[in-house]
């Protein structure tokens, strides 16, 4: 800033610019110290959103099963071929969509034949207990059943549970689901009767999820997720 002979106070244009780029880096700074604070934040919120989400389809999954048993004595079948579970990241799948959700004459509700000699080599079992011989639909305990919530899955050629977030992909790579085109899907896994079930006297119901960098084990034998990784 500078007098002249009038007494009139000239401003320096280059002190002017100067003060305005430390303005702006002051600005900046600001920003990124918000940033800073907001996204481990909004991180943390879908962490348990999605959580979460998957846990309200757990209790629903569990609450239909334990319907089936109050209706028909047992619990659904598993699968025949999981006898000794030992690892609980390998998926095995099961009947367990067409026993919650009946089917009719060998077709599920969604009016897809059902083949024996699939349902055999995917879960070694033969037939579907909630399948009425003289005709008219099984009983639905599970209720509607929302798209993103079932698949065919390339694994098992057979109508399985899924759900709607990614999990870990298995040694033999992605499953995908046979009647949509490059959807990936992360099946449900369900042990009524292993030897190494951790349920004593119930079953086993529990998928592993990715949110975020976690890996997340959502179970029927735990109130709180377990963290695998």
């Amino acid at each position: 800033m500078k007098r002249s002979k009038f007494n009139i106070v000239l401003y320096d244009r280059r002190w002017k610019a100067g003060f305005s780029l430390i303005e702006l880096l002051v600005v900046i700074s600001i920003i990124a110290l918000f940033a800073a604070l907001i996204v481990p934040f909004t991180a943390r919120v879908f962490a348990k959103r999605t959580i979460t989400r998957v846990q309200i389809e757990l209790y629903k999954l569990d609450s239909a099963i334990e319907s089936y048993k109050a209706t028909l004595g047992v619990y659904p079948p598993g699968n025949l071929f999981a006898n000794r579970w030992t690892n609980k990241s390998e998926h095995f799948a099961t009947t367990l969509f067409y026993e919650l959700t009946g089917c009719t004459n060998n077709v599920d509700v969604m009016n897809t034949p059902i083949k024996i000699a699939d349902l055999k080599a995917a879960t070694g079992n033969e037939a579907i207990l909630n399948s009425p011989e003289m005709g008219g639909p099984g009983r639905n305990f599970f209720g509607s059943v929302r798209p993103d919530q079932h698949a065919v899955p390339n694994t098992s050629k057979i109508r399985e549970f899924v759900v709607n977030v990614p999990g870990p992909e298995p040694t033999s790579g992605p499953v995908y689901d046979l009647e949509k085109e490059g959807r990936i899907v992360n099946p449900w896994n369900y042990d009524p009767s292993s030897t190494n079930k951790i349920n004593a006297d119930r079953f086993d119901l529990w998928v592993d999820i990715f949110v975020g960098k976690r890996i997340y084990r959502i179970c029927n034998w735990s109130p709180e997720p377990v963290i695998l990784r």
